[in-house]
Protein backbone atom coordinates (compact mmCIF):
# COMPACT_ATOMS: atom_id res chain seq x y z
CA UNK A 1 0.00 0.00 0.00
CA UNK A 2 1.22 3.79 -0.93
CA UNK A 3 2.59 5.32 1.96
CA UNK A 4 -0.13 7.96 3.43
CA UNK A 5 2.95 10.60 3.74
CA UNK A 6 5.98 11.16 3.02
CA UNK A 7 8.61 13.61 5.04
CA UNK A 8 9.67 16.68 2.94
CA UNK A 9 11.69 18.52 5.32
CA UNK A 10 13.07 18.09 9.36
CA UNK A 11 14.60 20.71 11.09
CA UNK A 12 15.72 20.76 14.70
CA UNK A 13 15.74 23.91 16.23
CA UNK A 14 16.18 25.13 20.05
CA UNK A 15 12.49 24.47 21.31
CA UNK A 16 11.98 21.49 19.39
CA UNK A 17 11.81 19.96 15.88
CA UNK A 18 10.03 21.12 12.84
CA UNK A 19 8.53 18.62 10.50
CA UNK A 20 6.87 19.07 6.82
CA UNK A 21 5.27 16.27 5.26
CA UNK A 22 2.73 15.78 1.76
CA UNK A 23 0.03 13.68 2.45
CA UNK A 24 -0.48 11.08 -0.78
CA UNK A 25 -4.06 12.68 -1.68
CA UNK A 26 -4.68 9.81 -3.25
CA UNK A 27 -4.24 7.25 -0.85
CA UNK A 28 -7.11 4.79 -0.57
CA UNK A 29 -7.59 5.93 2.87
CA UNK A 30 -9.72 9.07 1.35
CA UNK A 31 -11.57 6.94 -1.22
CA UNK A 32 -13.55 6.22 2.08
CA UNK A 33 -12.90 9.39 4.36
CA UNK A 34 -15.90 10.96 2.15
CA UNK A 35 -15.23 10.72 -0.94
CA UNK A 36 -14.78 13.48 -3.47
CA UNK A 37 -14.77 15.28 0.11
CA UNK A 38 -11.57 14.22 1.62
CA UNK A 39 -10.41 14.66 4.90
CA UNK A 40 -7.77 13.81 6.43
CA UNK A 41 -8.70 11.37 9.47
CA UNK A 42 -8.10 12.32 13.03
CA UNK A 43 -6.62 8.81 12.98
CA UNK A 44 -3.94 9.54 10.27
CA UNK A 45 -2.99 12.38 11.97
CA UNK A 46 -2.14 10.61 15.47
CA UNK A 47 -0.43 8.02 12.79
CA UNK A 48 2.07 11.01 11.58
CA UNK A 49 2.56 12.09 15.18
CA UNK A 50 3.75 8.62 16.47
CA UNK A 51 6.05 7.94 13.29
CA UNK A 52 7.64 11.11 14.51
CA UNK A 53 8.68 9.98 17.92
CA UNK A 54 12.02 9.83 18.51
CA UNK A 55 13.48 6.46 18.07
CA UNK A 56 12.66 3.96 20.80
CA UNK A 57 9.73 6.40 21.98
CA UNK A 58 6.41 4.44 22.82
CA UNK A 59 3.18 6.07 23.27
CA UNK A 60 1.71 4.58 26.29
CA UNK A 61 -1.59 6.91 26.66
CA UNK A 62 -3.10 9.91 24.38
CA UNK A 63 -2.90 12.49 27.05
CA UNK A 64 -5.35 15.23 24.74
CA UNK A 65 -6.10 15.84 21.21
CA UNK A 66 -7.76 19.07 19.75
CA UNK A 67 -9.04 18.45 16.04
CA UNK A 68 -8.88 22.44 15.59
CA UNK A 69 -10.09 22.38 11.49
CA UNK A 70 -10.42 19.21 9.09
CA UNK A 71 -7.82 19.39 6.53
CA UNK A 72 -8.32 18.51 2.98
CA UNK A 73 -5.77 16.86 1.57
CA UNK A 74 -6.66 18.35 -1.94
CA UNK A 75 -6.86 22.19 -0.86
CA UNK A 76 -3.68 21.45 1.61
CA UNK A 77 -1.69 18.41 1.01
CA UNK A 78 1.41 19.97 2.68
CA UNK A 79 1.29 19.86 6.93
CA UNK A 80 3.38 21.87 9.05
CA UNK A 81 4.82 19.53 12.48
CA UNK A 82 5.77 21.52 15.46
CA UNK A 83 7.20 18.95 18.17
CA UNK A 84 8.73 19.28 21.60
CA UNK A 85 9.68 16.54 23.54
CA UNK A 86 10.22 15.76 27.52
CA UNK A 87 11.44 12.64 29.10
CA UNK A 88 7.82 11.21 28.75
CA UNK A 89 5.13 13.58 27.03
CA UNK A 90 5.59 14.51 23.29
CA UNK A 91 3.32 17.62 22.35
CA UNK A 92 2.31 18.50 18.78
CA UNK A 93 1.00 20.84 16.55
CA UNK A 94 -0.17 20.60 13.38
CA UNK A 95 -1.01 23.55 11.12
CA UNK A 96 -1.40 23.91 6.97
CA UNK A 97 -0.47 26.73 5.51
CA UNK A 98 -3.33 29.09 7.20
CA UNK A 99 -4.13 27.42 10.02
CA UNK A 100 -3.87 25.18 13.36
CA UNK A 101 -5.71 21.70 12.44
CA UNK A 102 -5.23 20.18 15.84
CA UNK A 103 -3.13 19.62 18.69
CA UNK A 104 -1.68 16.14 20.34
CA UNK A 105 -0.26 15.58 23.47
CA UNK A 106 1.16 12.09 24.05
CA UNK A 107 2.85 10.09 26.86
CA UNK A 108 5.76 7.75 26.02
CA UNK A 109 8.02 5.57 27.95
Amino acid sequence: MDRLFSIIDKTTEESGVRVSVRLDERHPVYQAHFPGHPITPGAVLLQICEDLLPDGKLVTEIKSVKFVKPNNPLEHPLLNIRMTTSASISDFVISDDQDVIAKIKLLTD
